[in-house]
């Protein structure tokens, strides 16, 4: 009986203290259930089967016992400071929570607090750590560090989110890999030990670092890696923030991209290894006043791209080089490129596409198209571009308002925009977006160039009264020739266009005269859109490989119009590649045939041309020559065509198919194979003198008997005497042909 009073009274005891701190601390709630105790295997087992997503792992030891070594992403509070800190546990008090400590006495006091503060799922971990590491389950060592509060993490996220860590501190982060999706929105340096060992792996899922609304955060000396393979995914993401540092990383196998800013002012990305990203390695969208320096960009898909509402940016010193497309894309307007290195990309090596953009001492090398200047609006064509820029060695000329000039022979790219009376002659250029670009630029002359695997190859916008000539223009892209925005009264004549996307272009272009070019092999020979053009010169028109119809009259023009569309059609569409020759009298003979022409030769002396012929093709058996011959060349009233000495018969020969006062056009044809063909202006030919001399030796046998008694040694010397003469004729002849 004494001890049941004893006992009533202690319960009373109790109970009344507990009534009475109830009563003054409102924020505590005594929960009727207690924590629950648990061995060290049962608490294994709900850390790591999965089955508690929420669960909390918390450590109430000392700091430099918990430093020592801790259950893997334990929450560090000692459980003198619990109460104190409780708010840190804010929202987990309906989940799992297991406690520990060294042996097993402080965790039960700690469990007690939390069921005092009504956490509902509390379980003391019997034995502590010391049962834990007795068992043979692992202990951690804190890995990352705020050299700010001495305080150590086992994430990067913990200890961005820690509330001692503030604005101002620094997060280091020991060598290793960290499987995480860090959220930067403090201002912090995170800086790790090593950026080759130092890992952050995204685990192929959303933002590896997302900077969001922050300032003043830099990021430096990580690997940073598998990022998720969405749109919105990066390596790097900087959303909104200002004043940001990524510095001397490594960021790379990305899903997506490397790095992105977005909204993002003021920031600096410096001597970062950016390589092997799925997308792009860094990627600007309406951010300003950026500085991408001393990068190396390798391996993704394009290098730089700076995007749209993007100005005032500075890119400079950086290596973009073996990447699937672009090295560096600047698509709006002021940015700065300085000292760039740009090599071997997949598809451009430089592209502009925005007005005021200054490039200096950059250096393309080696890509599919080194320069690129792309426009819908003659305004955004005009940027700063001087000769310091090479282009495989060779400067480029991106001439503004220039007049009465002539393009350099060591020309790597020329851009011709508010020019007048330049002339663009005798140059190679190849692999750019455009061999030669002409913008609202008049009057002037290309001619005789060698445009070869470029996206363009000779790009006209908004410009007129040009003649484009002579040029050979092959393997582009897309267009052999652009005409746009409005260009008109252009002569393009006697170009060789072909295997190119396609050949020609006229887009929203007319009134141009387009005659005696080839246009050979090109997947699409003409494109017109709202254009209408002449595709002749009146009597002959241009040569088209795919045209097939026949040629009933034997002029070399096609019987039938080459149809291009409802407003434009080639009605004088050549039966052969038109080619034209430079004579010693500045006056050139112009060649259509089917065969091909080895070589023309014009001897002055005796006013005669040779053509040299062979098979167009192996199956080939026959061909023709339509020759337009100057009158300052030969007389052209009675003309002899020879070939191979007269042994091969010439076929369809009309000698006055058309003059026009200044030329005569002639036509034969012949059975093919490998031909020397001579143009005579004599009415006794070359045939014609064989036939001479052997009419007169049967005339003079026929009179030898006649003759004999008067003395027949003074006939044989005359039938002697005439046959010299004409071997002598014949002698000459051949050394003349």
């Amino acid at each position: 009986m004494r001890y049941e009073g004893k006992f009533l009274f202690a319960i009373s005891l109790i109970g009344f203290l507990l009534s009475m701190r109830a009563a003054t601390d409102d924020l505590r709630v005594i929960y009727a259930s207690p924590y629950e105790n648990i061995d060290v295997d049962t608490a294994f087992d709900m850390i790591t089967n999965g089955t508690f997503p929420d669960l909390v792992v918390l450590d109430v030891r000392t700091k430099s016992k918990y430093d020592s070594g801790h259950n893997y992403a334990a929450v560090w509070i000692p459980v003198a400071e619990l109460e104190e800190r409780i708010g840190e546990l804010a929202g987990h008090e309906n989940d799992e929570i297991i406690v520990y400590c060294a042996s097993g006495g402080r965790s039960v006091t700690a469990s007690g607090i939390l069921d005092s503060y009504n956490f509902t799922k509390v379980y003391n971990m019997l034995g502590g750590i010391s049962a834990w590491q007795n068992a043979g389950y692992p202990v951690w060592i804190a890995t990352v560090h705020n050299v700010n509060t001495t305080f150590n993490y086992d994430t990067i996220q913990a200890a961005i989110d820690a509330p001692k860590t503030l604005d101002g501190h620094t997060i280091f982060v020991e060598e290793g890999t960290y499987y995480e999706n860090v959220v930067v929105d403090k201002s912090l340096t995170l800086a790790g030990e090593n950026k080759s060992s130092t890992t952050v792996d995204g685990d192929n899922y959303g933002n590896v670092f997302h900077l969001f609304q922050v300032e003043n955060v830099s990021i430096s000396s990580f690997t940073i890696r598998n990022c998720g393979s969405t749109v919105v995914d990066n390596g790097i993401l900087v959303s909104y923030s200002s004043n940001v540092t990524i510095f001397n990383n490594i960021i790379t196998e990305n899903n997506w991209n490397g790095i992105q800013l977005i909204s993002s002012n003021n920031n600096n990305i410096s001597h970062n290894s950016i390589t092997d990203n799925y997308h792009r390695g860094i990627d600007l969208t309406a951010s300003s006043y950026n500085t991408l320096s001393k990068n190396n960009l390798t391996n993704n898909a394009d290098g730089i791209v700076v995007k749209f509402l993007c100005n005032n940016n500075t890119v400079s010193g950086n290596n973009a080089s073996n990447n699937v497309d672009i090295g560096i894309a600047i698509s709006f307007g002021n940015n700065t490129l300085l000292d760039n290195i740009v090599s071997s990309n997949g598809g451009f090596g430089v592209g502009l596409h925005g007005p005021g953009n200054l490039l200096r001492n950059n250096l393309m090398m080696n890509n599919t198209y080194s320069l690129w200047l792309y426009f819908e609006d003659l305004e955004d064509a005009f940027n700063d571009v001087d000769i310091s820029n090479l282009v495989d060695g060779r400067p480029v000329y991106y001439w503004i308002d220039k007049h009465d000039d002539e393009v350099p022979p060591d020309a790597g790219y020329v851009a011709l925009l508010n020019c007048s009376n330049i002339v663009v002659d005798n140059l190679s250029l190849e692999k750019n977006g455009q061999g030669i670009l002409l913008a609202n630029t008049n009057n002037s002359l290309i001619t005789c160039n060698r445009l070869s695997e470029n996206r363009h190859g000779i790009h006209l916008a908004l410009s007129h009264n040009k003649t484009v000539s002579n040029n050979m223009i092959e393997n582009s892209e897309d267009y052999g020739i652009l005409l746009y925005l409005e260009s008109s009264g252009n002569t393009i004549i006697t170009n060789t266009i072909s295997n190119n996307g396609i050949g020609i272009n006229p887009n929203r272009s007319g009134n141009n005269t387009i005659f005696h070019n080839n246009f050979e092999n090109n997947i699409q020979q003409v494109y017109s859109y709202a254009s209408t053009n002449a595709w002749n010169n009146g009597f002959e028109g241009n040569y088209w490989s795919h045209y097939s119809d026949a040629d009933s009259d034997y002029d070399g023009i096609g019987d039938s119009p080459r149809i291009i569309d409802g407003d434009n059609r080639d009605t004088h569409p050549l039966m052969g590649i038109f080619s034209s020759f430079n004579t010693s009298m500045e006056k050139a003979v112009d060649v259509i045939s089917n065969s091909t022409i080895e070589d023309l030769e014009y001897f002055q002396e005796k006013n005669t041309i040779k053509i040299f012929v062979s098979n167009m093709t192996s199956d080939q058996t026959s061909g023709f020559c339509r020759v337009a011959i100057p009158h300052a060349l030969m007389n052209v009233t009675n003309i002899e065509v020879i070939i191979d000495s007269g042994t091969t018969p010439l076929l369809y020969h009309n000698y006055r198919l058309h003059d026009n006062g200044t030329h005569r056009w002639i036509y034969f044809a012949y059975p093919h194979s490998t031909r020397k063909i001579i143009i005579v202006p004599e009415s006794l030919s070359i045939l014609v003198l064989p036939i001479f001399i052997t009419s007169t030796l049967v005339a003079s046998l026929l009179c030898k008997k006649k003759v004999h008694n008067k003395g027949k040694g003074g006939n044989f010397l005359q039938l002697f005497t005439i046959i010299l003469i004409s071997l002598a004729y014949l002698s000459q002849r051949n050394e003349d042909h």
